[in-house]
């Protein structure tokens, strides 16, 4: 990562400590991420209202992710952590970039799939934040497709999650039905969760979606 994308806040530049330790990890963080986009440090406080060293990477396909240290772990002693966890956090980025794109095509195939029924289904989008472990909080669309006064939410639930590579759910005021992204196809898991997730297609997208606006 270019050492010009990497930007402080005021909050750690009026703390001569803290600017110190930031400074020296700048060069680290240069050298371990290698990601086209930008990066920012600030000091916030945390759960238990410790000061301690927020940094937000971003690059240039969508990508993004937070974490947090406290000031102990920037010292040099811990330079071989440090290094480890920021690799982590670059491929964290890179994997929200990748599951962003994923997302934005699914919804896209659903706004072309409903764009002639009838009643119409209008569709917009709101931005929702989901926190994942991996990646911390980031932003990503959630699809709101609206048809005779009732609603359903394609949700983001999000990329780490136990037998797939991403997962959104289908939800209307009363039910919920559940996508997964396989790595290469979206697939409906059915309403006995127990049996094997089927390939969704256009037509038993159509059926669902008429389930969930009765």
């Amino acid at each position: 990562m270019n050492a010009e994308k990497i930007s402080i806040t005021p909050a750690i530049e009026n703390d001569e400590d803290l600017a110190a330790l930031v400074l020296r990890a700048e060069s680290i963080l240069a050298d371990e991420v290698k990601l086209a986009g930008d990066a920012r440090w600030d000091a916030v406080l945390d759960d238990n209202q410790r000061t301690v060293l927020q940094l937000r990477i971003t690059d240039t396909a969508g990508g993004e992710a937070t974490r947090q240290f406290m000031p102990a772990e920037l010292a040099p002693a811990q330079d071989r952590r440090f290094r480890e966890r920021l690799r982590t956090i670059a491929d964290a980025v890179v994997q929200v970039g990748k599951w962003k794109a994923e997302v934005r095509n699914l919804f896209a195939w659903i706004v072309e799939a409903v764009a002639h029924t009838t009643p119409p289904t209008t569709a917009s989008e709101e931005i929702s934040q989901v926190r994942e472990e991996p990646s911390g909080a980031y932003e990503i669309p959630e699809l709101l497709l609206d048809r005779n006064g009732r609603r359903v939410r394609a949700h983001p639930i999000g990329t780490w999650v136990v037998g797939a590579q991403g997962r959104v759910d289908l939800r209307s005021s009363e039910m919920n039905r559940i996508l997964l992204f396989d790595g290469h196809q979206w697939q409906l898991v059915p309403d006995d969760v127990r049996e094997p997730a089927i390939p969704l297609t256009k037509q038993r997208l159509i059926s669902v979606l008429d389930e969930l606006f009765q």
